[in-house]
């Protein structure tokens, strides 16, 4: 064995982000974070930054390890909902509503949850992919709660005229899904 000196090296999530904006560093991030809680903690802070580049290159990321490693989330779970309403860039709000399309949703947070999905689904603005992620996650707190079903079916076919054909389709596939 060498006697060499170990060396540490800090290396810095925003930073990371910084360097560019691609799926390989996205990957690249995700994998040095792994299972490490106070790494994953940086990103959150990097999901919840002003800096909108920041925050946008955060997402992925954050999504990616939520999917991998969801007990990273725990703790994190009331601001990135509460984050949803925030003016945040569209990213942040569809890499948020697409994880919890996935993983457990908290008991304690799907009143809340379920909540900033409807305002999501019935906001014109809100682009087609972040009203289908919501229209599922929805759709999941249902299986639970069966009164809302009557309430998602409510909020979709008002749109339905000007709904995308994506949209359509997702929720076609959803609806049946929550029919008694």
């Amino acid at each position: 064995l060498l006697n060499l000196p170990l060396i540490i090296i800090k290396m810095s999530i925003k930073d990371e982000l910084l360097k560019e904006h691609s799926r390989r560093q996205t990957d690249k991030i995700t994998l040095l974070i792994g299972k490490n809680q106070d790494m994953f903690n940086e990103l959150m802070h990097c999901v919840f930054s002003k800096d909108i580049k920041v925050s946008q290159r955060a997402s992925p990321v954050m999504y990616e390890c939520g999917l991998l490693n969801p007990t990273l989330l725990k703790k994190w779970h009331k601001k990135l909902i509460i984050n949803l309403s925030n003016p945040v860039h569209n990213a942040v709000k569809r890499n948020t509503v697409r994880l919890y399309q996935f993983i457990e949703i908290p008991e304690s947070t799907e009143g809340i949850l379920s909540e900033q999905c409807f305002k999501l689904l019935r906001d014109q603005e809100s682009p087609i992919a972040i009203k289908a992620f919501a229209l599922t996650v929805i759709s999941r707190i249902a299986e639970k709660y069966p009164e809302l079903k009557s309430e998602l079916i409510l909020s979709f076919e008002q749109q339905r005229d000007y709904a995308s054909k994506g949209l359509k389709s997702r929720a076609t596939k959803v609806l049946k899904l929550n029919k008694e």
